[in-house]
């Protein structure tokens, strides 16, 4: 198991954190698979924001790069674990 942080924009996070959104778009050379382990940083231009998001921990229970989405990305869906 590897764990990724991932920056996420905060509208992004709040839906994260409401259950609304279980999946991002990562670039497939991450090399993401399930079983591993997400943490996600607010961005804002650039800069880090807090946001609660930071204090949560998230499993990752599906990626590929086989779904119907552009060459060199992935799709990762996770449920929260912390």
């Amino acid at each position: 198991m590897t764990t990724y942080t991932i920056k996420i924009a905060e509208s992004e996070a709040d839906d994260v954190v409401m259950g609304r959104k279980m999946f991002v778009f990562r670039s497939s050379s991450l090399g993401i698979k399930a079983g591993d382990e997400l943490i996600f940083r607010v961005m804002f231009r650039v800069k880090p924001r807090p946001h609660k998001i930071e204090a949560m921990k998230f499993e990752v229970t599906y990626a590929s790069d086989d779904a119907p989405v552009e060459k060199g990305f992935a799709v990762i869906g996770f449920r929260r674990t912390a």
